[in-house]
């Protein structure tokens, strides 16, 4: 089975260090209130978040629903790609944890696994796997996530789901 961020890995346009900041400045919002300490939140984000945040390269891109993050081959840069039609539709808190998710990818070393011979036979599960690990981290943690109808501009009927313990069973 094709693997399309594999794909989209290799396919990626070359982005200019101008370009990158851009893109950074656009999401400079979200990325201040994950890497500092927030006052409803009464504790410091993650002690990578900022670390992580400022070393990637901000890519805008359809090729996503909301987001996700990929490693260029060789590089040691990742980068995170938004959706900007579909992120433009979610508010600062949970945009916030969505970008803290996509971080804890890296994290956690997902993006890395590409051989893993679990995500080669079963990508769906390793989906499902992987998103339910971040996403009990970012609830723990106190960010919110972006669920809901409307969220995608292209199926507004849709109800967008994360993967949680709640759900884990439908998914």
């Amino acid at each position: 089975m094709d693997n399309p961020t594999r794909r989209r890995q290799q396919e990626a346009p070359v982005i200019t260090p101008e370009a990158s900041e851009a893109t950074r400045e656009r999401y400079s919002t979200s990325l201040t209130y994950i890497t500092m300490p927030d006052t409803p939140r009464k504790k410091p984000a993650h002690q990578c978040s900022l670390t992580f945040a400022q070393s990637l390269r901000y890519i805008e891109t359809t090729d996503t629903h909301l987001a996700a993050v990929s490693f260029r081959t060789g590089s040691p840069v990742g980068e995170i790609m938004f959706n900007p039609r579909n992120c433009q539709n979610v508010d600062l808190l949970p945009f916030a944890g969505l970008t803290v998710h996509e971080i804890l990818h890296i994290v956690c070393g997902h993006v890395n696994m590409f051989d893993f011979p679990f995500r080669k036979k079963y990508p769906e599960l390793w989906a499902i796997a992987v998103d339910l690990v971040v996403n009990q981290i970012v609830e723990k943690d106190g960010y919110s996530l972006p669920f809901g109808k409307g969220i995608l501009e292209d199926e507004p009927d849709l109800v967008f789901e994360g993967v949680t313990l709640d759900n884990i069973e439908k998914q």
